[in-house]
């Protein structure tokens, strides 16, 4: 994994394509995670995710 920073000074991180689909994959798992995680806390009847 190599850090560079874009014209605007921000850092963006390019990945090859092995640990991008890794961490696009474990993203997507933790989000999935998170929000189910909300619903059980919150209890609210607002559900967004499928």
């Amino acid at each position: 994994m190599t850090r560079k920073k874009d014209e605007n000074g921000n850092k963006v991180i390019w990945l090859d394509e092995k640990n991008a689909a890794e961490h696009l994959s474990l993203s997507v798992w933790t989000l999935r995670g998170w929000r189910r995680l909300g619903k059980i806390i919150t209890k609210r009847g607002t559900e967004t995710a499928p």
